[in-house]
């Protein structure tokens, strides 16, 4: 069975804030490349003195430098383990600054007012309201969602850059002397390609239908000229190719893809997860039989894999295959049955931020399971 990236499971959900800026049209910061120079406007919170404010990178030090905003909940939710890992390794040996683009002012107000002002004192917390950081970073290297972290090593050179979902793993083998930069640096370009042909279809999608039949054929030539297209990496292409489907209205079509791949997902969660989020948006007023038999469909493979031994050993793929579960059930108005999703997916998992997420999951739930119980007719 693959083993999709926790990031990659969690893309076609709202658990990412998209951002808002437009990139060039190829990437211009690599892994391997020099790190820019942080010339950040705004720093906040510097541990009392503690940690000064960094302009050019010091030999033998890890930069964690992340990208967040007081408005994004995963952002929110993964600040106690950046807490952590800057307590863990310690100043001497790791950097964690975090970097806004909001005024000051509602930075300030934000953390006057919510508990992250105890998390974020232990980090260095920035803003850089010009959003030149961001473009110097995130834009150029093709990432237009947040939370997203970028790893500068000891001599100064971009190491790892992704979701900070996925931080643990290489910032532990980069400090350690372990990572295999090369490696990385492969699958990053494949990633970038695809990341900046998405950005060009997702500018394509917000416009008319031929706008979105032009989206539909880039998605579609992507997918067919790569040499491996049902891997992770091109997870958001195919979830694309399928809501672009349901925006074109040629449904028969989309049924049809996603009932082949439901038929074919026990060996890939990935391609199970993009195909339940799909389904999940079928228009109420097309939620007719045929979806009503792709729910079911998805519903039996979703526990089928999820109760599976070979998912036993990934509580955080276990987490994510339930909480899609949830997110077709609420679709379909079948709340309790929702609820009852989340539950699974919160006994699945032990990790702060994926349990965070799904207690706020759980209270949206039970209100809209409140107000259906309550309305005319009910």
């Amino acid at each position: 069975m693959r083993n999709p990236s926790i990031a990659l499971l969690i893309v076609c959900t709202s658990f990412v804030c998209a951002t808002s800026v437009l990139a060039d049209d190829q990437p211009t910061l690599h892994i391997g490349d020099p790190a820019p120079v942080l010339e950040i406007e705004h720093w906040i919170q510097d541990a009392e003195g503690v940690r000064k404010p960094t302009i050019e990178f010091k030999e033998g030090i890890v930069y964690v430098i992340e990208f967040w905003a007081t408005n994004c909940p995963p952002c929110l939710a993964f600040m106690p383990e950046l807490a952590d890992i800057q307590n863990d390794y310690g100043t001497a040996s790791v950097r964690v600054i975090s970097i806004s683009d909001e005024p000051l002012a509602k930075v300030q107000e934000f953390l006057q007012n919510n508990k992250a002002a105890d998390f974020s004192s232990k980090v260095s917390l920035t803003t850089d309201p010009d959003g030149s950081t961001k473009q110097q970073y995130m834009l150029a290297a093709g990432l237009f969602s947040i939370p997203a972290t970028f790893i500068v090593g000891k001599t100064g050179l971009v190491e790892w850059f992704g979701s900070t979902l996925e931080l643990k793993e290489p910032l532990r083998k980069i400090v350690d002397g372990d990572w295999d930069r090369e490696a990385f640096a492969k699958r990053a370009a494949t990633a970038q390609e695809i990341a900046f042909l998405i950005q060009r279809v997702g500018q394509l999608r917000r416009g008319t239908r031929g706008d979105q039949l032009q989206a539909l054929k880039l998605i579609e030539q992507m997918l067919a000229d790569a040499s491996a297209p049902d891997t992770p990496e091109y997870s958001g292409g195919r979830f694309i190719q399928l809501a672009l489907l349901i925006s074109t209205n040629q449904l028969e079509t989309m049924y049809a893809m996603v009932e082949s791949r439901l038929e074919n997902a026990q060996h890939d969660p990935s391609m199970l997860l993009e195909s339940a989020s799909a389904i999940a948006m079928i228009p109420p007023s097309e939620q007719g039989s045929d979806r009503a038999q792709l729910v079911n469909l998805a519903r039996r493979q979703i526990v089928d894999v999820a109760e599976s031994p070979a998912v036993r050993e990934q509580p955080e793929l276990k987490f994510a295959l339930y909480n899609r579960l949830a997110m077709l059930y609420s679709s379909s108005g079948k709340f309790d049955d929702a609820i009852a999703a989340l539950e699974q997916a919160r006994q699945a998992t032990q990790d702060k931020t994926s349990r965070e997420f799904v207690e706020q999951m759980l209270l949206q739930a039970k209100q809209q399971a409140q107000q259906q119980a309550s309305a005319p007719g009910k």
